[in-house]
């Protein structure tokens, strides 16, 4: 088992149009490979990815600080600081 605490890992940054994020891979600094963990900071106005969804793992987003607009298909949805939002592995967890 490995511990890291997310001010030792370093952020990379990805911008491509209005996909714009820093991240921070938690999962991958622990050597855990069967976890998808990241730690994620947007810019206003921006994107984290394109509108997707998963076919062979669930996905979960917590937001720590600020807000923002959630596209599912539902529609789109507010959310804030200490929302949790899950989405399953199939097309009504696209996100």
């Amino acid at each position: 088992m490995a511990t890291v605490n997310e001010r030792e890992i370093e952020w990379t940054e990805t911008e491509h149009g209005r996909t714009h994020f820093k991240r921070k891979k938690l999962a991958s600094a622990a050597d855990v490979d069967e976890l998808g963990a990241s730690l994620y900071e947007l810019p206003p106005e921006s994107s984290s990815w394109p509108y997707h969804f998963h076919a062979g793992n669930a996905e979960a987003v917590y937001v720590l600080s600020g807000s923002g607009v959630l596209r599912t298909p539902d529609g789109e949805e507010r959310i804030e600081s200490g929302d949790f939002c899950g989405f399953p592995a199939d097309p009504e967890g696209a996100h």
